[in-house]
């Protein structure tokens, strides 16, 4: 018989790596999507009470206050984008409702250097948040 010694300790390294290295991977995926979310969802109510507040002035502010999100998160402030779209009447008129929508493009890790075209390297994440003015107006 041939001596097998060593040889349990390289299949055991071998597939722990082999299951090993997909899970951790799909933990930082499921992080880094996290992390979109929790952009989205906060750039959407910061925008939001932002154009309440300030609904003549605010755009400016709310666009930053959505790239600030991003940032919070670590995610590229270049894949963030912020509209307002009015549902009921002229905005902001005294009564009006809208709804504030926020897209944030969140890059997997490792994708886009190692699988370039192959797959899709980002994911688009968004979030909607209602907004309405007071009867008084803006």
């Amino acid at each position: 018989m041939a001596e097998e010694s060593g040889e349990a300790t390289i299949e055991f390294v071998g597939v722990v790596l082999g299951l090993l290295v997909p899970l951790v991977y799909l933990i930082l995926v499921f992080f880094q999507i996290q992390a979109g979310l929790y952009a989205a969802e906060a750039g959407a109510a910061a925008s939001a009470r932002i154009l309440t507040e300030h609904p003549q002035t605010g755009t400016t502010a709310a666009e930053l206050a959505v790239q600030l999100a991003a940032s919070d998160q670590g995610l590229p402030v270049g894949g963030t984008a912020f509209s307002l779209v009015c549902e009921t009447g002229d905005c902001p008129a005294a009564g009006s409702r809208g709804e504030v929508s926020v897209n944030v493009q969140v890059p997997l890790p490792v994708v886009g250097t190692l699988l370039d075209g192959l797959i899709p390297a980002e994911i688009s994440l968004s979030s909607t948040h209602p907004i309405q003015w007071g009867e008084h107006g803006a």
